[in-house]
């Protein structure tokens, strides 16, 4: 897997990305478990076109670091939210980028398989973290499905996606586990900087 075939495939999905539906229902879920309530400073790793950008701001957070390797995702992104102060975008690999500042909460969604050394990503981004801050693995899929959608239509650009407590295990190296789920439609693991 190579970062310029994750670039190149994602730059040419960006007009497009925001045809796949998002349940309002299973996100406000997600950000119930990945945000702590006095959290203001969020990093949303792999931002795409902004997808979580409308929770984060219902929700009160002051200061949105949106980071993505692909630039047309940050383009389509940066339309949809033109001129919002509390959005800073980065395009760059959230793997290996020295961010300013620690954020309340680090949350990777519908992303994780795209990245080519998990252990290495979350050794990177911890550091980040406020102490008492969470960050989140999440997906508004199931594992089996996610793999399978994955093997027909991105197989070069992504990994299998482990099992939530295959990653749960790799996560707690650095954090206290918050929450591990894995159900049909929904897949997500937390940790939390004590």
């Amino acid at each position: 897997m190579k970062t310029q075939d994750i670039i190149s495939y994602f730059d040419s999905k960006a007009e497009s990305w925001d045809s796949m539906p998002h349940d309002p229902v299973l996100v406000n879920r997600i950000l119930d478990m990945a945000l702590e309530k006095d959290a203001e400073r969020v990093l949303d790793v792999a931002c795409g076109t902004g997808v979580l950008f409308p929770f984060f701001l219902e929700r009160g957070i002051i200061d949105i670091t949106a980071i993505d390797l692909s630039q047309g995702m940050i383009d389509v992104a940066k339309r949809k939210f033109p001129d919002n102060e509390q959005i800073n975008f980065i395009c760059s690999d959230a793997s290996i980028y020295n961010f300013d500042g620690k954020f309340d909460s680090i949350i990777i969604y519908n992303a994780f398989p795209h990245f080519q050394d998990p252990e290495v990503l979350l050794s990177h981004l911890v550091p980040f973290l406020e102490r008492g801050g969470l960050l989140t693995i999440a997906h508004s899929a199931g594992r089996e499905e996610l793999n399978r959608f994955h093997k027909d239509h991105a197989s070069p650009i992504s990994f299998p996606l482990p099992s939530a407590e295959e990653v749960a295990r790799l996560m707690g190296k650095y954090l206290s586990i918050k929450h591990v789920v894995s159900e049909e439609h929904l897949y997500l693991v937390s940790g939390k900087l004590i």
